[in-house]
């Protein structure tokens, strides 16, 4: 036996708060097979799969996905919002540039346009990203991803807001 496997294997009899002689024979077997047990639940926590396994993991399948596109709507209303968002935003700095209706009118036109195809990309995207986050176990992860972009970028357009009608006023 390696003097790093007797080690650990020291360590976790006090660990768990046996002797040396009361743990089976079998224990250290697995043990050295799978790697360090918990004290809590005997159970291998080195398994990648128990790792990987998200705690909805005893869902039906149809709840995962239903709370996987509700999510989704949720998302696209939020990217609904920075468009009109976008709008105003682009609206205001004009006027502060000092650009006449007529002109602030196109560019706010041609602004949402722009703005709109990138967040029809944006939502193609996210229900890709979502959908397969439901099927590799890493929904939540991506959905909290997503959520802190959109509200990064909403954050941003307030920003933006404020700055121009706090210089301008």
């Amino acid at each position: 036996m390696h003097w790093r496997t007797w080690i650990y294997i020291r360590l976790n009899c006090w660990w768990l708060g046996k002797g040396y002689e009361e743990i089976p024979a079998n224990y250290y077997l697995f043990w050295l097979k799978y790697g360090v047990y918990s004290r809590h639940t005997m159970t291998d926590i080195t398994n990648e799969k128990q790792k990987a396994q998200p705690f909805d993991a005893r869902w039906p399948v149809w709840i995962k996905y239903l709370l996987c596109y509700t999510i989704f709507l949720m998302l696209v209303g939020l990217a609904l919002f920075i468009l009109f968002r976008v709008r105003s935003d682009i609206i205001v700095v004009g006027f502060w540039m000092g650009y006449n209706q007529v002109i602030v009118k196109g560019i706010s036109n041609l602004g949402v346009m722009i703005t709109g195809i990138i967040i029809l990309g944006g939502v193609i995207f996210m229900e890709d990203h979502l959908r397969k986050g439901v099927e590799n176990g890493l929904f939540w992860k991506r959905a909290l991803r997503l959520v802190v972009i959109e509200l990064g970028i909403i954050a941003l357009s307030y920003l933006i807001y404020f700055a121009v009608v706090l210089i301008a006023g």
